[in-house]
């Protein structure tokens, strides 16, 4: 019998939580569940607080929260 290789797990980075979490947020708009304007200064206080700004830069994040936010249609 041979032993199985073990698994080796990446974790993600932070930028990608970052883009995921907004992603999360863009659905609850979607739903109705929470405005717009809350979640997206919600995010972008977090990327700060995260010190994705400083890593990344402004313009990286505000490039994932459009994109995030930009798949749903707001009215």
């Amino acid at each position: 019998m041979t032993a199985a290789a073990p698994i080796k797990h990446q974790h993600a980075s932070p930028i990608e939580i970052f883009r995921e979490r907004c992603e999360a947020r863009a659905t609850l708009c979607a739903a109705g569940l929470m405005t717009l304007q809350d979640a997206v200064d919600g995010m972008q206080e977090v990327a700060a607080a995260q010190g994705l700004v400083a890593t990344h830069g402004q313009d990286a994040v505000q490039e994932i929260l459009a994109e995030s936010f930009a798949r749903w249609q707001y009215e």
